[in-house]
């Protein structure tokens, strides 16, 4: 259901990663401490290019200054985003409002009498208090700090413009002025209504790129580089968190626009028909790579060696086993893709999500008992 949180391990996992890093330095100075600069905003504030994703020979420039400035934010992103995504999930105005006035390409429908009062008895019960005092806490946070409010700015103002498009389509409805116009206004609050949840999605997906997403990348990307330079590319391990890595990126790109998942909801392409095949070729790359990994490692003799840093053979039997079936997901969703058949793609979606993150739970446990 959620589309995060997994920010307690990362935090973990962050912090041996950095541990690992110091130690390294600390070999190659000498009795020199060095001071670290804070990292400018811009480099925060960058989007990672898909090739820069799929590079696992290099780690970012600054990724140390960048982890530390984006986690520094995460406590404040995780108390109050959540929330509100978990808002959308559980009582957006859109599932309901769509199922009496949307056909399945949103065109407006006149609905009957019994639908508008459906329509009212469902807004009536959507409490937006808690909606609004999460926005009021991020942005009393967004003053104290310039980083924060760039990070998620543009998207509050996205989400107080959208429950106002709501409120005007509740209000135009309770007033009983559709019969005075035959919802002709109607219409144009729909029109209204439907661009403000397009900029919602838009907003998010900015914020996706360079906060969220971007977090749990650096973090993966990094415990990839120093398993294979700690463990050497003999063993498993950076291999399978590369595997689990790859299948985040591909969920990234296929759904970088959506706060929420629903298995029930038909996918849609997030982007306009003019920039759509590159989207689907971005996607294709994603899954090439995937499947050269997934060759990669089943024709490759890993060492199995009874070290406290090394994963068992049965542990990565497993897992090599559940990857193969998402590897099986990928190619249907992208076989349904390509033949723009969309009707499965969200239910394939979140059980790859659920698998790859229960793989990663499996090794991550195996770790650390090895500990």
């Amino acid at each position: 259901m959620k589309k995060i949180n997994k920010f307690l391990f990362l935090a973990i996992l962050l912090s041996l990663v950095l541990l690992n890093c110091q130690k390294k330095e600390e070999k190659s100075t000498n009795t020199q401490n060095k001071k670290v600069e804070n990292v400018n905003n811009q480099d925060v504030l960058r989007e990672i290019s898909l090739d820069e994703m799929l590079d696992f020979e290099h780690i970012p420039k600054n990724w140390k200054e960048e982890l530390r400035e984006i986690a520094e934010n995460m406590p404040r992103y995780d108390n109050n985003v959540v929330k509100i995504s978990m808002y959308f999930y559980e009582k957006d105005f859109f599932y309901d409002y769509k199922k009496i006035f949307l056909d399945d390409n949103n065109n407006f429908l006149k609905p009957d009498e019994k639908q508008i009062n459906d329509f009212l008895k469902m807004a009536s019960e959507k409490n937006f208090s808690d909606f609004d005092s999460i926005i009021q806490a991020m942005e009393k946070e967004n003053k104290k700090d310039k980083l924060f409010s760039k990070l998620t700015g543009n998207w509050i103002e996205s989400l107080k413009i959208w429950k106002l498009k709501a409120d005007n389509l509740k209000n135009y409805y309770q007033s009983g002025d559709y019969k005075k116009d035959n919802f002709a206004k109607g219409k144009t609050l729909n029109s209204e209504y439907l661009e403000s949840i397009k900029q919602r999605k838009e907003k998010y997906r900015e914020l996706n790129k360079i906060f969220i997403f971007k977090l749990k990348y650096l973090l993966k990307k990094t415990a990839v580089f120093y398993a294979d330079q700690q463990y050497g590319n003999n063993t498993p391990i950076g291999d399978l968190f590369k595997e689990s890595l790859l299948i985040d990126i591909f969920c990234y790109k296929l759904y970088d626009w959506n706060e929420i998942y629903n298995a029930e909801e038909t996918f849609e392409v997030p982007v306009e028909e003019k920039d759509s095949e590159k989207y689907l070729q971005d996607l294709k790359k994603i899954q090439s790579e995937i499947k050269k990994l997934s060759d990669t490692m089943e024709n490759k003799e890993y060492e199995f060696i009874n070290s406290k840093t090394i994963i068992n053979k049965e542990i990565y039997l497993l897992a090599k086993k559940e990857n193969k079936s998402n590897l099986e997901l990928i190619n249907q969703i992208m076989s349904d893709m390509e033949n723009k058949k969309y009707t499965d793609i969200n239910a394939i979606g979140i059980l790859l999500m659920k698998r790859n993150n229960e793989i990663e739970q499996v090794i991550r446990k195996q770790l650390a008992r090895s500990r």
